[in-house]
């Protein structure tokens, strides 16, 4: 099993798959994978986390 923190960092320049419009906005977003792996080295699975709701807020959009 591997942990990883990480942030992204980036700008909201396209569409959204739901269809909503690209907001401009910058995002930076902490968050966490967990990936376990099956030797040698073939990822049998990884879980990501991060605050939905914080993503929401950066972007300036309500959550449906």
């Amino acid at each position: 099993m591997i942990a990883v923190q990480w942030v992204f960092r980036g700008t909201n320049t396209g569409t959204l798959p739901d269809g909503t419009p690209a907001t401009g906005r910058a995002v930076i977003l902490p968050g966490a994978s967990f990936i376990r792996l099956d030797f040698p080295f073939k990822i049998r699975s990884e879980q990501i986390y991060f605050d939905r709701l914080k993503l929401f807020d950066l972007l300036g959009l309500k959550p449906k």
